[in-house]
């Protein structure tokens, strides 16, 4: 783990924990962001820019050792909205990798949903970007992670689930036997920098969850949310077509006001999955790592941002 380490996304809620212990670490690192922002650290650098500024990749990436790729857009109303970024500007920084003088090791942090890119836009445009990167980088430049649900402080995603279970009540848009993984932010950056400080990458897909292999379905983790809350959090089953119609009225209404949805049907067979499970086996022999934090305990760790 030499650095500099380039880092995109790093003002998401993943990319402020990779920071930070980057940062606690002493190893330069430099991330990008679309608005100016002062340096908090000697070993620390913002590069203002986007994924669309060739010429801010161009000094993010300048003398870096690693890339650690994280940026993403999660919330879209149109197939476009997701490929712009995903893809497209993905394939357009690997292929900038390409042409550096010495080419860094480029870290993919997709996602679980690449597994199945029928399912939504977004999942297509992730499985799209892992094709870019495997046939745009030599096998030996890159490697790829799909986690599953990330949660942990800083998070929105899975914060407003855990807010109505803790009025009692947990929303669930499947079938309560269906099967999640989950993975705390901190074995999440635990993984990355496990990877940094292996001495090639492995042109690999690793796919990540917490220590429980075989995930949890939803009933269990209404007894654990039950259990820290202190009071029983009861399921609350909602009809897929229902999901499925909020859903599209959803994303009309985001057409209509210029503003990208979340809940759209493409999320809604997201999360009416049956089988989110990962075993993290693979990726633990390979890497060297050991994710130590199940959701049990993950919920009740210090909630403050970094």
């Amino acid at each position: 783990m030499t650095g500099p380490i380039a880092v995109t996304g790093g003002t998401g809620f993943i990319g402020q924990h990779l920071i930070r212990a980057l940062i606690d670490l002493s190893v330069p690192v430099r991330a990008l962001t679309r608005a100016a922002r002062p340096v908090s650290s000697d070993h620390f650098a913002w590069i203002q820019g986007s994924l669309e500024s060739e010429a801010s990749l161009e000094t993010l990436l300048e003398g870096a050792t690693h890339l650690i790729h994280l940026a993403a857009s999660v919330r879209g109303n149109t197939p476009d909205d997701f490929l712009r970024t995903n893809t497209h500007a993905s394939q357009a920084l690997f292929e900038l990798c390409t042409r550096m003088n010495t080419p860094p090791r480029v870290l993919f942090v997709s996602s679980l949903a690449a597994r199945e890119p029928r399912l939504s836009h977004y999942a297509l445009s992730k499985h799209l970007a892992e094709q870019r990167l495997a046939e745009t980088l030599p096998e030996g430049h890159w490697t790829i992670f799909r986690p599953p649900a990330v949660y942990g402080p800083g998070d929105t995603e899975i914060k407003p689930l855990l807010k109505l279970a803790s009025l009692g009540f947990l929303p669930v848009p499947s079938n309560p036997r269906h099967r999640v993984s989950l993975l705390h932010v901190d074995d999440l950056v635990t993984a990355m920098l496990a990877w940094l400080r292996l001495s090639q990458s492995s042109g690999q897909i690793f796919e990540l969850s917490d220590p429980r292999i075989g995930g949890y379905d939803w009933r269990q983790l209404a007894e654990i949310l039950s259990d820290y809350h202190g009071h029983r959090v009861r399921i609350m089953r909602l009809p897929k077509s229902l999901l499925v119609f909020f859903g599209a009225v959803n994303v009309g209404i985001g057409r209509l006001l210029g503003h990208p949805a979340m809940l759209s049907p493409g999320k809604v067979r997201e999360l009416s999955h049956s089988d989110w499970t990962v075993d993290p086996t693979y990726a633990m022999t390979h890497l060297d790592w050991r994710p130590l934090i199940e959701f049990s305990e993950g919920i009740a760790l210090p909630n403050k941002r970094i």
